[in-house]
């Protein structure tokens, strides 16, 4: 929000920052230059494909009268959020909506942004518009920073309203919490056996970010499934501040989360009907990781893993080990005996090296290693395929069960799409299970089949 001179100064920095921002609100500061305009606008942005002055932004112009340099700072908005030239009044403004025929490459974003045009006196002091100006159009969008194709803009909605609790639970003396999201079928139905989804999120996120980031709470309304998001301990990483994080039997910090993710997986087994058959991981880049170490620690209790932007890694306070380091070594009480379906998803321009094979020897390595762990096929020999940006790769067992899967999204940098949680879904966790005696089964219940 910017008034006169410091207004005009945060359009100009949010033309050239856009994807920072889920909302402005500018009052007498739209005194920008066309050529400022033309040049930042004509700027590449995180997505290849857009330019600057095509990412999209909610904004608010309010003006004593709109003059020509100030229409043109409205059409550069207009233009931005792809708004139609019809509009439609409100006692304050005139409101021009999105053209929701035109989509976009990835759903990460979503079709929430307006341009506005109030002609008013500018009054620092007016409580009841500044609170209009809050409740009615900023605070009804957010921006999540993905990182990826300008970030994500999305409707806002708090947690209490999408349903979304917060548990607590101690674990040797530490407090830990998960936000827990319960589809309205098990509301309905509390005796129908539903599968259940452990989502760990990446280094310095948390659980409650994590649920914004990738909307599986979503996929779990649609599918009928229950998801978690539990929160990492902080770690102390030389040099930095304490961030949350994942213990992955190292010295990284005091927890056990492996006990702590089975003490949560049970305590919800405990209040619900869980299919103990279908219970699922996935994770983000730190919580990739964790999530295939649980997949190692405790493969009995997990049908199948399947996470976004991390290989098999060892995380110590001085330092990263991947499992292509000759210094990897596997932490001890990894438990061999049950094949593990696993699906990894890369960016293109993902961390550590991208998402090929040979520019990311950890992938490689990750994924050999799984290819051998399931009786998989050779490394260098996958079923392949394409669908939109998503590039595939398959290995399968004797019996044809697709074991592993590695799939590179197009021009994604290091985190996660929507769009990946519902592959996930779909394509992969839905069609496998894990029977009392710990094997693996493949599209066993046409029934679940989702």
């Amino acid at each position: 929000m910017g008034y006169g001179a410091g207004g005009m100064l945060l359009q100009q920095y949010i033309m050239a920052n856009p994807k920072i921002c889920a909302g402005l609100a500018v009052f007498d500061g739209s005194g920008i230059s066309e050529q400022y305009m033309k040049e930042t606008g004509a700027l590449i942005s995180e997505d290849p494909m857009v330019p600057l002055s095509k990412v999209k932004v909610p904004v608010w112009i309010i003006a004593k009268s709109i003059d020509g340099n100030t229409q043109k700072v409205i059409d550069y908005w207009l233009n931005a959020n792809d708004c139609l030239t019809e509009f439609h009044m409100t006692q304050y403004a005139k409101v021009y909506s999105q053209n929701l025929v035109r989509a976009g490459r990835l759903d990460n974003d979503q079709n929430v942004s307006k341009v506005l045009v109030s002609l008013r006196e500018t009054n620092y002091y007016d409580a009841k518009f500044n609170e209009i100006v809050w409740k009615d159009f900023l605070g009804k969008t957010c921006r999540y920073g993905t990182n990826v194709y300008n970030n994500a803009l999305r409707p806002y909605a708090s947690f209490e309203e999408l349903g979304i609790k917060k548990v607590e639970m101690n674990i040797d003396g530490y407090t830990r919490h998960w936000f827990e999201y319960v589809p309205s079928t098990v509301k309905t139905n509390p005796l129908k056996k539903v599968p259940l989804l452990v989502a760990l999120h990446g280094s310095g996120q948390t659980g409650a970010i994590f649920v914004s980031y990738t909307e599986w709470y979503k996929v779990a309304e649609e599918r009928g499934f229950i998801v978690v998001f539990p929160t990492g301990y902080p770690i102390a990483f030389p040099n930095a501040l304490p961030r949350p994080g994942w213990n992955l039997g190292t010295d990284i910090n005091p927890v056990d989360d492996v006990k702590f993710i089975n003490e949560m997986v049970k305590n919800i087994g405990e209040r619900y009907r869980i299919d103990t058959s279908r219970v699922y991981l996935t994770g983000q880049s730190f919580g990739s990781f964790m999530a295939q170490y649980m997949a190692m620690m405790s493969p009995k209790t997990f049908a199948a893993v399947g996470s976004t932007s991390g290989p098999i890694m060892s995380v110590f306070k001085d330092k990263t080990v991947g499992i292509s380091n000759p210094a990897f070594k596997f932490p001890a009480g990894v438990n061999t005996k049950y094949e593990m379906p696993v699906w990894l998803i890369f960016g293109e321009k993902d961390l550590w090296g991208g998402g090929s094979f040979k520019g990311n020897p950890h992938v490689k390595r990750t994924i050999a290693y799984w290819t051998a762990h399931n009786k998989a096929g050779d490394i260098d020999n996958p079923a392949t395929y394409k669908s939109g940006i998503f590039n595939h790769q398959v290995w399968t067992n004797s019996f044809g069960v697709p074991m592993v899967r590695y799939t590179i999204t197009e021009g994604r940098q290091h985190n996660c799409t929507v769009a990946e949680m519902w592959i996930l879904w779909d394509e992969f966790f839905c069609k496998l299970s894990r029977n009392a005696e710990g094997e693996t089964e493949y599209m066993k219940d046409p029934n679940v089949m989702r």
